[in-house]
């Protein structure tokens, strides 16, 4: 890991760790399917991309989105 980088296995814990600091900063998660399910309960903004569909990918993030 270079010098700098954080590494947190828990994508919960390491949100906290994140929110206490730096409380009025925006956040942005980039990763897979899991790490988006996982996190997508803390969110209050979503924003979609759309990727062009002949990008090789591992997993797909199908998340369900609530009607506020």
């Amino acid at each position: 890991v270079e010098e700098g980088i954080q590494v947190r296995h828990d994508p919960i814990e390491a949100l906290k760790e994140m929110k206490a600091a730096h409380r009025d900063k925006h956040m942005v998660v980039g990763g897979g399917g899991q790490i988006y399910k996982q996190l997508f309960p803390y969110c209050d903004r979503l924003y979609v991309t759309n990727v062009e569909p002949e990008v090789i990918r591992d997993s797909a993030a199908k998340i369900e989105i609530p009607q506020k």
